[in-house]
This record gives C-alpha cells, structure tokens and sequence, in this order.
C-alpha cells in the first residue's frame, strides 16, 4: 500500500481509503439490506480485506443510512487501532441541513455509533449551499467556528495527554503479519 499525509494534519493515510456510504445505504448500487445478517457478513469482510492490505483511511456520515455506516465501522473496528502498521485514521461528517446549529450533538452522536472517543477528521457534508446559508455557517457561532472549537478542543486533548498505546485481545497479529480481529456475536 502507498501512504502519503493527510493535507496538513501530520496523519499518514493510506492513497487508497474505504468509503462508508454503501455500508449503511440499502438498495444503494444493487438489493443490499445493512440490516441483514448475510449483506452485513460481507461488510464485515469487505472491511477486513481493506486493513488486511493496509487501507488505514476510513470515511463515513452520519447521514449515511442515518447512521447505519457509522454504527458498522463502529463494530468492525472494535478494538482495531492500525492498518499496514499505522493508526486507523476515521472521518465522518456533520450535515448542514440537520445539524448546522448543533456540530457537538452531531459529533457526540457518530462517537457513539463509531465506538471511539475521538475522530481524525470531522467534515461539512457536501451540499449545494446558498449564500445565505454560506453567510449563517461562517458567522460567529455558526457551524464553521463549531468545527473550528471542536477541533481545536480535540487537538488540545490529544496534545495534553501522555501517550498511550492500546492494546487489546481483539487484535493479535500472526508471525505472517495477518491479522485476526473479534466481532460481536452479532455477526
């Protein structure tokens, strides 16, 4: 796998990532149900071939199957902290139309579904956007200065803490290098 920086983040991501939208989306591209036992098994896959080749980037929404995406990467990478040797880098989004006055409630509702404390990066969800509504999200308090705050308190936690490595019976690499990771009995 090629890795390069993620803009000016420092972060080292994988040039291939694994998009989030068909995960949570039913009848996205074809007859697919998240919800079914069989279609969710092959998510699961789908997700374990992409660490096992080194794909650390994962993307996902809120609005992706009203958060059907998030909840299945959130299973999926229970107690998964890297890829190809390097920190599982996740991003989801905020959308305008829903949460544009209320970016923390958005965030503390994909942590949940995501099963993480933090994410790497946090997005506007595209959207063709008025210059009204342009004007609301970068006035004071508006959803950019949310963003901004939120990051801002993020780094300033991560930075402020000592470093830690987590380690967990989910995870345990073979000599080969492969990986095996545990699920929930709902898989």
């Amino acid at each position: 796998m090629e890795y390069t920086t993620l803009g000016g983040t420092g972060s080292t991501v994988s040039r291939l990532g694994f998009g989030g939208a068909a995960l949570g989306l039913t009848n996205y591209l074809e007859r697919f149900d998240p919800a079914d036992p069989d279609d969710r098994r092959g998510l699961f896959e789908a997700i374990d071939v992409a660490l096992d080749v080194g794909i650390n980037h994962f993307d996902t929404a809120a609005g992706y199957g009203n958060g059907e995406s998030e909840r299945v990467l959130g299973e999926a990478l229970a107690g998964v902290a890297e890829s190809g040797g390097l920190p599982i880098v996740l991003s989801t989004k905020v959308q305008p139309r829903t949460h544009a006055d209320d970016v923390r409630g958005s965030l503390e509702g994909s942590l949940e579904r995501l099963r993480r404390d933090r994410v790497d990066l946090l997005q506007i969800h595209g959207d063709s956007i008025t210059t009204e509504q342009a004007d609301r999200y970068l006035a004071p308090g508006g959803m950019v200065e949310q963003l901004l705050s939120s990051s801002a308190r993020a780094w300033w936690a991560r930075s402020a803490s000592p470093a830690r490595t987590t380690t967990t019976p989910c995870t345990a690499l073979s000599a080969a290098g492969s990986s095996t990771r545990c699920r929930s009995a709902t898989t």
